[in-house]
């Protein structure tokens, strides 16, 4: 009867799972085994499977974590700073030189620069406004300027020693006026 017992078990481990895990369609209630044995080839044996699980809902498949890696910052290159111009160069109150006079150059017919030196003002010349050259057109009455030997059609050039060639005429009206704010007025 032990084999019996033992053939039971074995086919009802061996049936079961091949009905459970390759059946196709679903596997009977009840399954009748014979022993092997020749004994008993008459005797059946039944195997009741039990009832089936009730199907469980899937579970959602659970992702393991991902190793944090931890990435550099990015680098963010900030860009260079603009140069800003330079300030304008502090423009000291031109002051006259030890005998009290400024000296503006003009470019004579010869193309030379000569240069004049003035006391007072107004030094009385007449040009053309928002034009360089800044050339001399004509002269007031008792003007200083022709007083002191500058003529019609000379170029002004420098002002106390600097170039006025690049200059715009804002820039060169500009230095006239700081250059002459310091002699005295011209007595009637």
């Amino acid at each position: 009867m032990a084999s019996i017992g033992f053939a039971v078990v074995w086919l009802t481990f061996g049936v079961s799972m091949i009905a459970c895990c390759c059946a196709e369609t679903p596997v009977a209630d009840v399954v009748e085994v014979q022993a092997p044995d020749k004994d008993y080839k008459d005797e059946k044996a039944t195997l009741v499977q039990p009832e089936p699980a009730l199907a469980e809902e899937p579970k959602p498949a659970v992702e393991e974590p991902k190793p944090v890696v931890e990435e550099p910052a990015p680098v963010v290159e900030e860009p260079a700073p603009e140069k800003a111009p330079p300030p304008p160069e502090a423009v000291p109150d031109p002051k006259p030189v030890a005998d009290g006079k400024v000296e503006f150059g003009f470019y004579n017919e010869e193309g030379k620069i000569q240069n004049f030196r003035f006391g007072t003002k107004p030094l009385g010349m007449n040009f053309d406004v928002d034009k360089m050259p800044i050339r001399i057109k004509s002269f007031g009455k008792g003007s200083h300027a022709q007083e002191c030997g500058v003529e019609v059609g000379m170029i002004l050039a420098t002002i106390e020693g600097e170039s006025l060639r690049d200059k715009t005429y804002r820039e060169a009206w500009t230095k006239i006026g700081e250059t002459l704010k310091n002699l005295p007025a011209k007595q009637a």
